[in-house]
């Protein structure tokens, strides 16, 4: 969506969630911010006068990218490397849900991640928008984010999206698991959620446009 919004004068910027204060004040022309806001509720207030739109996605699709990351040779943290070498992915799924220790790093649950990173953001959000109400794109919910950032779409927009999707373009993209085991990997990942989060499978259900 980031690709929609480089029309009408408004200036686009990336932020991690530490810079929310910092590029949020002071903004002399319209601004769009976008980016990947971490675990931490003091950004709310930094974020008030803003509209914001919540993007989810599913807590099964979430874990099976996580899993994913940790097979990323660009992931160098001491855990993933570790788990690289000496996890299977059916163990590295089991993990991110459960949670873990591993070479000095200490990431909580999955049900505690979820509830930070989105559940509690929920009433924050001018609306909030499931992954799987995007794809495939819908011209309705897109003209509604472009009218909520104040910018015109282009004529072009469906190739501007699709385009900035493409994988020799994205600095994040990764293939999806093209195995026989991808399904089993979808039921392990559901299973574990549904005995171990089942908080974070209930609030996802919960959310939709508003």
């Amino acid at each position: 969506m980031m690709h929609l919004c480089g029309v009408g004068g408004v200036r686009e910027e990336f932020v991690w969630g530490g810079d929310v204060a910092d590029v949020s004040t002071g903004l002399a022309s319209p601004t769009l911010l976008f980016g990947h806001i971490p675990y931490m509720t003091q950004t709310f207030e930094a974020i008030s006068p803003y509209e914001m739109v919540l993007l989810c996605k599913s807590p099964v699709d979430h874990v099976l990218s996580l899993a994913k990351s940790m097979f990323d040779a660009r992931a160098q943290r001491p855990d993933q490397v570790w788990m690289r070498n000496n996890l299977s992915v059916e163990d590295v799924i089991e993990h991110i849900v459960r949670g873990y220790e591993i070479e000095g790093v200490r990431i909580g649950s999955y049900s505690d991640m979820f509830s930070d990173f989105v559940c509690k953001w929920v009433p924050h959000a001018a609306f909030t928008l499931r992954m799987d109400q995007l794809v495939p794109l819908q011209p309705e919910v897109i003209t509604r984010i472009a009218n909520l950032a104040g910018v015109e779409l282009p004529s072009d927009w469906e190739y501007r999206v699709s385009r900035g999707a493409r994988q020799e373009i994205s600095a994040t993209y990764m293939p999806t698991f093209h195995s026989d085991k991808a399904e089993a990997y979808r039921d392990i990942a559901q299973r574990l959620l549904e005995e171990a989060a089942p908080s974070a499978l209930d609030c996802y259900d919960g959310i939709c446009p508003r």
